[in-house]
Formats: structure tokens, sequence, C-alpha cells
């Protein structure tokens, strides 16, 4: 019974009253009564002075209260009270409306404005309201309570930019979800324009499409309407963008070029073969992306000039993965040879890992002779589609000096595409026999990577750089007795680079027993590559009361791959409070992986009640990421885990030292994958780590405190 009656209270909590938008039902239509109105007058307006009072208090919670209050009460002088709650600045506040812009002082009260405001939507002056929250300058809002307590997370000023940035990008989702046409229009002037509301308003539209077409025939548009409609994927105004074609002005040329790209008419094609040679490079990239879009032979040979272009390089070279050519390749190798920024190297050598033709493949093994892009040099390889990159493996395995290298490569080559080469399969087996530990380390991560070698076996070898590499090739394909076994002799290992990397024995919980409560303490404590792991671990085996002694505050971290594990964690915690902290964590939390991990975990508990069925109603509807939604639309277990049992990827990765140089310790680090999965990682002497069983998109990495370099001859 008390959790039921907590749960109750969690739509409340979030400042969205609970049935707000529920009609009546037929038993509910009678006349009430004198004293019934009389009653409901009375609690209205004992709310209203409760909420006032709230407001008015110098404690930051409190004046949420209040909001949260007035958002209950639902009367046009509640609405009142949060309008005045988010006011402008005024040089000075009268001493009896200390409650005026409350809001603005706070990023967790603007948040619960913005959702109380949801309730309100029929009315234009919460209409009003909420795109004056949209459009306001940053500037205009504190980041954090000006009344706060010392050391709380919520003084970060990260954290308070990044919540401002969530009640911005809620109240266009509300706004865009309304059907009121004042509202969408409101919504398309802050998303034509440059000003705070851009990006919020451009990605409320994207996921709710306006209820007119943005461009008509008989208007004049503008570019910014037009790129807007290029950008949603409104392709009601397809027509009235083609009318554009000839318009003057170079805003309008790419505006309308990049439009059709997006839309995928094919009536661009003409005017983009005249744009390939102006002046302005940002014409001509529209151009490409024209001919990239609708799949043109002339694709290659504009983008390959926009390579050459130091102007245009970036851009061009993004586009350059989707096109194959010689041209390409000779632009994209030129570029790597002469850029000194980091980034453009990089992409131009990640363009020559997508192309089929032996030329890159000749390009690609030229820049691993280059200290400074050696390692994404070796990672495009490895993967590139090329059949003469296997070839290219099997001669690097013929040379000492590029041996390991060659290893590496065949090892992600293998688990990505499946080659198979008995000359690569002879060389992992003669360095698995090495009496060099660097050899012997990245022959035996192969072997049990390719399951020719058990795993309990390879950590038997006597140098804790081996057993270390055993355990690296293991991951993706680790059994419970693997895990278990990982454990077991982690209690026993005497490298504590080693003991880190044992702990990768935590992935998924099934063999969280093996370590006791204090070593795990003990390992979150110590911060290092095992640290989030260990922390999962600590979370799903506690109720929560225990956990917090040690660790005050877990919840509200200032780091978000912390929350992100706890709250992945709390989904499968037998603890009695489970859903009441995942609801508390989700009330201000604005990194939106953390929000995923928040709101699946809701979604898996059985322990719902009707209060958590509308919250996750309300985020399915309202939160701008499209994964929280999803998650918050379909509460079942079962298809979620589906959507994540996605094709494992191999991560390959090097760390170097200042100025490109080989790193001169060797460091562990923690991965932390798309799906939110924690991995801790020990890059090898040569710098490199190669990790398999990681989900598709983006990585985290994050390196550990480095300690002292390896020493063979001491544990």
């Amino acid at each position: 019974m008390r959790i039921g009656l907590r749960l109750l209270g969690v739509v409340t909590m979030l400042g969205i009253p609970m049935g707000a938008s529920a009609q009546p039902s037929s038993s509910s239509m009678d006349v009430p009564s004198a004293h019934s109105l009389r009653s409901n007058r009375l609690r209205e307006h004992v709310g209203l002075d409760v909420a006032m009072r709230l407001l008015r208090s110098t404690a930051a919670m409190d004046r949420i209260r209040g909001i949260e209050r007035a958002a209950s009460i639902g009367t046009p002088e509640a609405l009142t009270l949060l309008i005045r709650a988010v006011a402008p600045p005024t040089p000075s506040r009268a001493p009896n409306t200390p409650m005026d812009g409350v809001a603005r002082d706070d990023p967790r009260a603007l948040l619960t404005v913005v959702r109380a405001l949801s309730s309100f939507i029929d009315q234009p002056s919460a209409r009003a309201t909420l795109v004056s929250i949209l459009n306001a300058p940053t500037a205009l809002f504190s980041l954090h309570p000006s009344v706060a307590v010392v050391r709380d997370r919520n003084t970060d000023d990260q954290q308070g930019a990044g919540r401002i940035a969530l009640a911005k990008r809620e109240a266009a989702f509300v706004l865009a979800d309304c059907g009121y046409l004042s509202a969408q229009q409101a919504l398309v002037s802050a998303a034509e324009s440059d000003g705070p509301g851009h990006d919020a308003a451009s990605e409320a539209l994207a996921a709710s499409a306006p209820i007119d077409p943005l461009v008509i025939g008989e208007s004049t548009p503008t570019p910014s309407s037009i790129a807007l409609a290029g950008r949603i994927g409104d392709m009601r105004s397809l027509t009235a963008i083609a009318r554009q074609l000839r318009s003057p002005g170079d805003e309008m040329r790419i505006a309308v070029l990049s439009a059709l790209a997006s839309l995928g008419d094919a009536r661009a094609l003409d005017a983009a073969r005249e744009a390939v040679t102006d002046p302005n490079f940002r014409v001509r990239l529209a151009a490409a992306e024209v001919f990239v879009r609708l799949g043109s032979v002339e694709a290659e040979r504009a983008i390959a000039g926009l390579i050459g272009d130091d102007a245009a390089a970036l851009d061009a070279l993004e586009l350059a993965r989707h096109v194959q050519g010689v041209d390409v390749i000779r632009a994209a190798t030129a570029r790597a040879m002469v850029s000194a920024l980091p980034e453009v190297r990089n992409a131009a050598i990640g363009v020559l890992g997508r192309e089929i033709d032996v030329s890159a493949v000749t390009s690609l093994l030229e820049f691993m002779k280059i200290p400074v892009v050696e390692g994404p040099a070796l990672c495009a390889l490895s993967r590139s589609p090329s059949v003469a990159a296997l070839g290219a493996i099997e001669a690097m395995a013929a040379q000492s000096a590029t041996r390991r290298n060659a290893v590496r490569a065949y090892l992600v080559r293998r688990k990505v595409r499946g080659a198979t080469s008995a000359i690569l399969d002879s060389l992992v087996n003669s360095l698995a026999g090495s009496q060099d530990a660097k050899d012997r380390a990245i022959g035996v991560e192969a072997l049990v990577a390719f399951g020719d070698r058990p795993l309990s076996r390879a950590l038997l070898d006597p140098d804790g750089r081996v057993r270390s590499a055993a355990v690296m090739g293991a991951l993706g394909r680790l059994s419970e007795a693997d895990k278990e076994g990982l454990l077991a002799r982690r209690y026993l290992e005497p490298d504590p680079r080693v003991r880190e990397i044992l702990s990768n024995g935590l992935i998924g919980g099934g063999a969280d027993e093996k370590m006791s409560t204090e070593t795990l303490v003990d390992v979150v404590r110590g911060g290092r590559a095992d640290a989030l792991l260990a922390l999962g671990a600590l979370v799903r085996r506690t109720d929560g009361e225990s956990l917090s002694v040690a660790f005050p505050g877990l919840d509200e971290s200032p780091d978000a791959a912390t929350r992100e594990q706890v709250a992945r964690a709390l989904g499968g915690s037998p603890g009695r409070d489970v859903v009441g902290r995942l609801v508390r964590a989700l009330r201000f939390e604005s990194d939106d992986r953390v929000r995923r991990a928040i709101v699946l975990a809701l979604s898996t508990q059985s322990r719902r009640d009707a209060g958590v069925s509308e919250l996750l109603g309300w985020v399915g509807r309202f939160d701008p990421d499209s994964t929280v939604r999803s998650y918050a639309r379909v509460p079942s277990a079962v298809d979620h885990r589906k959507d994540r049992e996605s094709p494992r990827e191999v991560a390959c990765l090097r760390v170097m030292g200042p100025n490109g140089s080989p790193a001169t310790r060797r460091l562990t680090a923690t991965l932390v994958d798309a799906d939110g999965a924690v991995v801790a990682v020990d890059f090898d002497d040569d710098g490199y780590a190669i990790v398999p069983g990681l989900s598709t998109g983006d990585l985290l990495v994050r390196l550990a405190p480095s300690l002292r370099p390896y020493d063979a001859d001491s544990p």
C-alpha cells in the first residue's frame, strides 16, 4: 500500500497533473450540489494560497513544489501563477511579488513550468508563454538555482544549460502536438530564424509535421522556409519549391538544391549541373549533394573538386563517404597528405577505407608508414570493401615490423567481414607461441576471439599483458561460465591493470554474485576502468538504501555515464523503491542517453500503476528524443531487448601521445557503447585496442588514470 500511494503522485511530481486531458465519464455528469461547489472552491482557494506561499519561498525545491501545486489545481488563477513564474526579469521585484520570474532562476523550475503548461494548452496565454520560453535567449535564464546547496550537482553550469535546452525542446514538442495553427506558425517562425528557438523548433516540426505545407505556390517563399521544408521532409511543398529553381541569389539556390536533394526530386539535376562551376563553394556543395542523393554519376567529379578546396573539404569528405571512384580516391589521398587538421586527415582516410578500387588500398598502406595516421589507416584497411585488402594484410604479415598490425587488421576483418586466410591463421598461431610477450599477446587475443583457444587456458599465461589480451579477445562471446571464471581469477590476479579487465565478468549481470559487496564498493571508489561495471553490479544487488549510504546522491551524479549505468541497473534491481527512484531520476534529467536508460528501465518494470503509465504516455508524446518516445510508447521488455540485439560491431582504437607519437605507457579505458553497455578495455604496448561485441553507433571512450609503466619483472 505504501508503494502504491507513493506512485499515485509521480505524474504530479513531474509537473504533469494527473488526468488533465481525461474526459468526464457518464457517471460524473450529474449536476453538483451547492455544498460540493463550495467545497471545490474552498479547496482551490486553499491550494492557491499554498502554491503562492511555496513560490515565495527562498528554497528552490519549495518553489518547484509551488509550481506543481498550481499545475494540479488547473484553474485560470493557477495558470496565471504559472505564467508569472516565467515572467521576464524586471529591474526590481516588488516585495509582494517574489514569485514573478522564479522559473528563470532555476532550470529545474523552468522544466516543471513547461510540463505544467501542457495541461493548459487550450489557453492562448499558455501557448504564448511556451513560445516565449522557446524563443528566449539562454542568457535570460540562470544556469543554476539562486539558492543552491553547496556541492549540489544542480549548481553545475553544464547541467543547467542542458535543462534549459530540454525545457525549450519540450516546449516545442508541446506546441507542435497541440493542433493549434497559431502555435505551429510560431514554431515555423522560430525554425526559419537563426534565433534561440531554431534547433528545438526544427526538431519538433520534423517529428510532427505542420498542419499546412511550409511552402505554397501562391506565396513568395524565403530561403529559410525552403530549407526548413527540406530539413523536416515536407513533401507537400515539393512542387512549390521546384518552381523556385531559377530564382536568383546564392542563398535561394543553395536552399532549393538542398531541399530538392533531401526530398529526392530529380528536377534538381539540371540546376545542379549548372552550379558545379559556381564561384561560391556552398553552391557547389549543394549541387554535389543533389548528385549524391539522386545517385548521379556526376557526383564523383563534383566531390573530388570540392575535396581540394580548403573551405569545403570537410563537408565534401562527408559526402564522399557515399561515392565510389578513382577521382575521389586521388583527392582524398592528397587531402590526407597535406592537411594539418586531424579531423580532416582522419575523414579523408575514412573515405579511402570505403572505396573498392585497389588504389585506395595502396594509399592506406602508404599512410600506415606515417606514425601520426598509422592507427586510422590500419582500422580503415581492416574494414575495406576492396578485394585487394586481404592480400595487402597478408603482405604485411611477411614483414617483422608490421606483423602485429597484420594480425590486428585480420582480427577486425574476420570478425566484421568473415574473411579467412591460411597465411594469416598461420601467423596468428606463430605469434601466439612467441617468446616475445608483445607478439604473444596479439596472437593469443586473436585465437580467443576466433574461438580457437579456450579463455581459461589463455588466462594461465605468465605475462599479465597476455592474460589481459585474452580477455579482450573474448569480449562479445563471453559465456556465463567464462564470466564466472574471470571473476574467480580476479581474486588471484597480481597485476592491478589485469584485474580491471577481468572485471568484464560483470557484463550482463549474470555473475555478479562472484564479487563481494565490499570489493564492488572498493572498485567503484577506485574510479578506474572497471568502476562503472562494479557500479552496475552494486545497484542490481541492493535495494538502493545501503548503496545510498556508501554513495550518497548517486542517482544525481554530475557524470552522465554514471547516471546512465545507475538507471540501466535499476531496471533489473529487486529493490522495493525502484520505480520511485527511476521517476525521481527522470524528473530533471537533460541527457538524452540517460533518459533512454531511465524510460527503458521504467517500461520494463512490472510494478507500474496508472500514475507511471500516464507519465510514460506524456513522455511518449512530448519527449524530444525519438528513442525515448519509442521506449515509452511500447512498454515491453521483450520488444526493447530485440531492438538492442543488433549485429555486434568491433571497435578499432589507438591511443597516441603528444604530436602523434606512440603512447609511452599502457592505458586502460572505460567504453560505453550506443546501447549503454560498459566494457573495461586495455590498450596494448603499441597503443591499440580491438574491442569486439559492441553495438553500432556512437562510442564513449574514457581513459582511466594511468598506472606506472608496465614492468615484466613485477606483478
